[in-house]
């Protein structure tokens, strides 16, 4: 669904959207933690779960000293448990990947402790990428909220049974509007990137504008994106809402 690692049908059947997973690292969330005196090699051990607490079996993951980039390879079991012996202390970074999720985690290994934490996978990220090109014709209306298709029905179907994790419906576009050039506006290239979230309903909700972005190209960018519909994210059978970020390139000619 969310990772560039997998074959599948793009989310946007009508713009050819290009998923992406979240590169920059996100902290484990700490779902049990023990700590004992040790001296010598150290221990990381826990479970490895999906965003919503299900357990992910037979999955490798790769740590790496971020100082020595020693690195040190397991697999979860059959339960979902994995151990790691023989560690320095210090910052690892932990490479996971399981298609649908961000790949890279950290952790810190304190001298003379072992650790007993989950690595809890998060979700990637969405992005979309289209070009709005300046017509010499009159712009097109916006599409009145009358116009928007129905908000998506979930049918049951295998995730909701699934014994494990990691069981992803991807989102597909179900709505799409263009956004419009702005008019008197002739700029041969003006690029906006937006982020927002797509809730549990498929509907996109606080949309952005990421860093300097000019008004009246940023509100045109995000006059189209809130008109946008998508069958919800569902992992697991549970609708969880999802990052997206849309980059808008607008090009008069």
């Amino acid at each position: 669904m969310l990772t560039s690692d997998q074959n599948r049908t793009p989310i946007s059947r009508l713009a050819g959207a290009a998923i992406v997973i979240a590169l920059l690292a996100v902290t484990i969330p700490i779902a049990g933690f023990g700590a004992a005196p040790q001296s010598g090699p150290l221990t990381f051990s826990g479970r490895l779960l999906d965003t919503i607490g299900h357990i992910l079996p037979d999955q490798l993951i790769v740590l790496t000293h971020s100082v020595t980039k020693a690195t040190h390879e397991g697999r979860s079991d059959a339960s979902g448990y994995f151990t790691f012996s023989g560690l320095e202390a210090g910052d690892y970074d932990i490479d996971v990947r399981v298609p649908g999720f961000a790949p890279r985690y950290r952790v810190s290994l304190p001298p003379g402790q072992t650790l007993q934490r989950d690595i809890t996978l998060q979700l990637g990220s969405l992005m979309e990428t289209i070009t709005v090109v300046k017509s010499s014709g009159p712009s097109a209306p916006r599409r009145p909220a009358g116009d928007l298709p129905p908000l998506y029905v979930h049918e049951p179907g295998p995730c909701d049974q699934s014994p494990k994790g990691g069981c992803i419906e991807q989102p597909t576009k179900i709505g799409d509007k263009k956004p419009g050039y702005p008019e008197n506006r002739t700029e041969p290239e003006v690029t906006v990137i937006l982020e927002c979230r797509i809730g549990t309903d498929g509907v996109p909700k606080r949309i952005s504008a990421v860093g300097p972005a000019d008004p009246e190209f940023a509100r045109a960018a995000a006059d189209a994106v809130a008109q946008w519909r998508f069958t919800p994210t569902y992992l697991d059978g549970v609708a969880l809402e999802v990052d997206m970020r849309v980059i808008v390139h607008f090009r008069a000619e």
